[in-house]
């Protein structure tokens, strides 16, 4: 699919990105949001919501995996 709308010009390969970075030409965009009409407003907001939902879980995951080793509760002594 990508492929397809690289060939047909409506989306754009960046150069020197790595992993491969795609972006739609303005023109595309701007047709798009007028499509939208009243509902981009709503939408815009849900990405919004999403990808700082996505950045909490992140950054969760990341304190539960650079939490230390804990230490043993009960200490042996000879």
């Amino acid at each position: 699919m990508v492929a397809s709308m690289v060939a047909k010009s409506l989306l754009v390969l960046q150069a020197g990105t790595r992993p491969a970075r795609y972006r739609y030409l303005n023109i595309v965009r701007t047709y798009a949001r007028r499509g939208l009409g009243e509902e981009s407003a709503r939408l815009f907001l849900r990405h919004a919501q999403l990808v700082a939902d996505s950045m909490v879980r992140a950054r969760e995951a990341w304190a539960e995996e650079s939490q230390p080793p804990m230490a043993p509760s009960v200490w042996v002594f000879d």
